[in-house]
């Protein structure tokens, strides 16, 4: 349970929260409620700069927002662990700024705006034109065909993985070619 898991965070001491995330359209559909349970945990956080969280976080003053690249992670993981004051600041900062615009109210007051948009738009709806028929059909058809490669490559690489551990290893004995 949620409060279970803030108070597991908030029992250790000095801790970060790492939060990586691809930047695929899969992960983009995704919630920062991983920043938001750490950050009310007392614990700073550094995160995929990609949606979700470069929606929410304030980089550099409510988390820290890294590209994801392991040596970008790792002088961001060493900068917290470096700088207890930043730890605090940026923790502080993010409790300040989820209390003020992440709270039940602004929860209550998107589901009323994002209800009262489809019922407005239920009220306004129209039949689409032939070409944006064909434009989405279109989309859709790219995007099963793009599947299909990602599939047929991912076949092609195993066959490859699984005819290189057949391959006897080549003897140190062998002369070397000029």
């Amino acid at each position: 349970p949620q409060t279970s898991f803030i108070g597991l965070i908030a029992s250790f001491t000095n801790p970060i929260g790492l939060i990586p995330l691809d930047n695929s359209l899969f992960s983009s559909c995704k919630s920062a409620i991983k920043y938001l349970d750490y950050s009310m945990a007392g614990t700073p956080v550094i995160c995929s700069n990609v949606s979700p969280y470069r929606d929410v976080i304030v980089d550099q003053e409510t988390g820290l927002l890294v590209e994801n690249d392991p040596v970008v992670w790792y002088h961001a993981i060493c900068s917290l662990i470096e700088s207890p004051a930043n730890r605090e600041r940026l923790n502080s900062n993010a409790r300040a700024h989820i209390l003020m615009h992440h709270n039940v109210s602004h929860t209550v007051q998107a589901w009323q705006h994002i209800l009262a948009m489809v019922y407005k738009g239920q009220q306004k709806r129209r039949a689409r034109t032939p070409l944006e028929f064909m434009q989405d059909a279109g989309l859709h058809i790219g995007e099963r065909f793009m599947v299909l490669l990602k599939d047929i490559n991912r076949a092609r690489l195993n066959r490859r993985k699984s005819a290189k551990a057949r391959v006897p290893a080549a003897s140190c004995d062998r002369k070397r070619p000029n």
